[in-house]
């Protein structure tokens, strides 16, 4: 089930230029900084997104629980 969150794509915006690049999660949560088009670096803060992360985390867990009990996949 994180594979779910792991893939969703969040859309970061460079304060430079307002240009906008997409990153998965999983890729945020591994990186603090790209460098966009413009050239500008941009720090990404993954704390920020760890702790809503975690609750929705443990949220779909639950969820795959309940469905294995009644054998749905």
């Amino acid at each position: 089930m994180t594979d779910i969150i792991d893939d969703t794509q969040i859309e970061l915006e460079c304060g430079n230029c307002g240009g906008k690049t997409k990153k998965n999660v999983r890729w945020i949560m591994d990186h603090d900084k790209f460098i966009c088009e413009c050239g500008n670096l941009i720090h990404v803060d993954p704390g920020k997104y760890r702790k809503e992360l975690t609750k929705i985390e443990s949220k779909l867990d639950g969820v795959q629980g309940l469905m294995e009990k009644f054998g749905v996949k």
